[in-house]
């Protein structure tokens, strides 16, 4: 969850991890021990010296725990530059983002162990409104634990600027409830909503607000008194928060305090040592919090896209590697981004957080996870397939254009979600795929039938094809709460960069001509008939609608995050103006035919301006602009 993704499109996500992967090769060598004390914090001692003033970021905190006890626990750089203060890692917190998923899922599967939740019920049985039915099946607890439930991605109001703007979690979901774009179970697609959802329930059955739900049975039985997920923070606890910063122009500036609407999904902020503690209740069977059965439960995987790849827990999701199985989630929130992961047959996790927006730019949580990793438990490099499928068959089968399924797909968001980072994946030679993106070109190799791993690293992907043999998914190892899905030719980024490149030119070009005429008439006032003149009126008020839209666009979206529609409704209200004008260009180009009213040359190019017109507005409608659709 973080303030930029609406203008950063979603499917860099997982383009970004490509590269992130390339540039973490993990191959063969010594391991060393993670039993030493000094030679881990050597080891995190020269991480962080090697990464935060390259990345700039300003403090990083870290804790790591081993066979039921915290194993080491430590603050680099700074929590507040202008004053000077120093992370530490008992003291200092950080907001976690959906790590606090974390804590809503431990507070569903408590409410499961006592039966008062069913994890395979309607979830429509918990709550005071209603999901909508759709595709024959209803949504479960399960599918929301898995982000399987079917919604599409929204960022629509997820924000608030003042804590009095703040909506308690039964007004604000029925009034945000996103659409259902695909059958529950089908696909994992990351949704903040549904897990605001699974948060809302818990009120619901526990008689508790979602806040002293956690505070009453996850923190104080955990000792974990530096943690909230309460927005603003108790002042006690706020004296002792991180600032937040971004590197902007060779600058830090410090960035607010971001209050979302969605607490269950992601509001929380901890210490390293507290969040030691949560780590260590779920590495012993749940002591404190929940049965040892209950535990295990949560553990165990419930959802895969491929048996495969990584998956989905109950709550956790899978960030397996080095043949070690690890467990966790990450937490993206504003200039905080953090990572809690969990090796349960090491007895042994660690959790780790950033304070500074730039920390995302490059992955740094996840990189970490790979040096530890890497460091401890080192693999061997990649082995190809004996047998490999040839080119030809590859690119019938999976090669073309495809989008991250975490998007939104009914409202104006979809432009900024699926348009502007497309992925594709051709055959390259036999047994190999080419993945481009934006970032870079990388090479994947076949190492099972239709399954390739990342040359000289572990990243794994594969696809699920229908009845004909053709891919309609694929899926990767290393990110296993969203897939991509494979695009129709009519959906094809190129064909609509294109499209909307030839026509804005061409509307461009009209403001241009219009200038030259301008000049003419003044010179000679007779020229054109009045129905030509009309004609060119229209056109010219088509054409400064469009132009003006697509900038006006991008300066007043930054407050859809807020739910804020004042600005947007009127820029929103431009292509909507176009369509009369449009429509009269179009009518007009017969009698302007018919009559000859210009050169040859000079109908032609008014015809392929009205076109543009027409293409524009086809465009802006494809892409849910073309009205007020939140």
């Amino acid at each position: 969850m973080n303030r930029r993704w609406f203008t950063i499109p979603l499917t860099l996500i997982l383009i970004l991890v490509f590269a992130l992967a390339e540039t973490q090769p993990a191959l063969a060598g010594p391991a060393h021990s993670p039993d030493d004390p000094a030679e881990l914090e050597a080891f995190v001692d020269e991480w962080m010296s090697a990464n935060l003033e390259a990345n700039h970021v300003v403090g990083a905190t870290v804790s790591v725990v081993r066979d039921g006890e915290t194993f080491f626990a430590k603050g680099y750089g700074s929590a507040d530059l202008e004053s000077q203060i120093p992370v530490d890692a008992d003291q200092t917190l950080f907001r976690i983002g959906s790590i606090t998923k974390l804590f809503t899922w431990t507070a569903v599967m408590q409410l499961v162990e006592q039966g008062q939740l069913d994890l395979d019920a309607d979830v429509n049985t918990y709550l005071d409104f209603r999901i909508p039915e759709a595709f024959s099946a209803p949504i479960t607890m399960r599918h929301l634990m898995t982000h399987t439930a079917g919604f599409e991605d929204r960022n629509f109001g997820l924000s608030a600027r003042t804590a009095d703007g703040l909506l308690p979690l039964g007004e604000w979901l029925p009034t945000h409830l996103p659409a259902r774009v695909r059958a529950p179970g089908e696909a994992s697609s990351y949704s903040n909503y549904g897990v605001t959802l699974a948060g809302y329930i818990v009120e619901r059955v526990s008689g508790l607000p979602y806040n002293e739900y956690i505070e009453q049975n996850i923190l104080q039985p955990l000792h974990m008194d530096s943690t909230s997920a309460r927005q603003p923070l108790p002042a006690a606890l706020a004296a002792r928060m991180s600032t937040g910063y971004d590197y902007v122009s060779g600058e830090f500036q410090t960035l607010e305090y971001d209050l979302i609407q969605g607490a269950p999904a992601g509001s929380a902020a901890s210490t390293a040592t507290d969040m030691a503690r949560f780590m260590l209740a779920h590495l012993q069977n749940g002591k404190g919090i929940l049965s040892a059965e209950t535990e295990a439960q949560m553990q165990s995987t419930l959802f895969r896209h491929d048996p495969r790849l990584n998956g989905f827990a109950h709550g956790f999701y899978e960030m397996s590697r080095n043949g070690q199985r690890v467990i966790g989630h990450g937490g993206d929130l504003g200039a905080f981004h953090s990572l809690l992961a969990l090796l349960p047959e090491q007895d042994m996790g660690f959790f780790i957080s950033f304070n500074t927006a730039d920390a995302m730019d490059v992955f740094l949580p996840e990189v970490f996870l790979y040096a530890f990793t890497d460091h401890y438990f080192p693999t061997a490099a990649t082995v190809r397939a004996d047998n490999v499928t040839d080119q030809a068959t590859l690119q019938r089968r999976v090669g073309g254009s495809y989008r991250m399924n975490r998007s939104t797909y009914t409202t104006l968001e979809k432009l900024f979600n699926q348009l502007l980072s497309p992925v594709s994946i051709q055959a390259a030679e036999d047994g190999v795929l080419l993945i481009s993106s934006p970032y870079g070109q990388y090479r994947f190799i076949e190492v099972e039938p239709l399954l390739f791993q990342m040359e000289d690293d572990q990243e794994l992907l594969t696809f699920r094809f229908d009845e004909q043999g053709q891919a309609t998914h694929a899926f990767s190892n290393l990110d296993p709460t969203s897939a991509f899905e494979k695009l129709a030719w009519y959906e094809s980024p190129l064909l609509h960069f294109s499209l909307l490149g030839i026509s804005y030119l061409l509307l461009l070009s009209e403001l241009a001509a219009a200038s030259i005429r301008f000049f003419r008439r003044k010179r000679n006032p007779q020229i054109g008939t009045s129905q030509s003149r009309w004609a060119r009126r229209l056109l010219l008020a088509s054409v400064w609608l469009g132009v003006l839209f697509i900038p006006a666009l991008i300066v007043f979206q930054g407050g859809y995050l807020y739910g804020e529609t004042l600005a947007l409704n009127l820029v929103l209200a431009l292509p909507v103006l176009m369509l009369l004008p449009t429509l009269g260009t179009v009518l007009l180009a017969v009698p302007v035919w018919k009559n000859r009213s210009w050169s040859l040359g000079g109908r032609i190019y008014y015809s392929l301006v009205a076109l543009a017109a027409v293409a524009y507005l086809w465009f802006l409608n494809f892409w849910n602009v073309l009205g007020w659709k939140y």
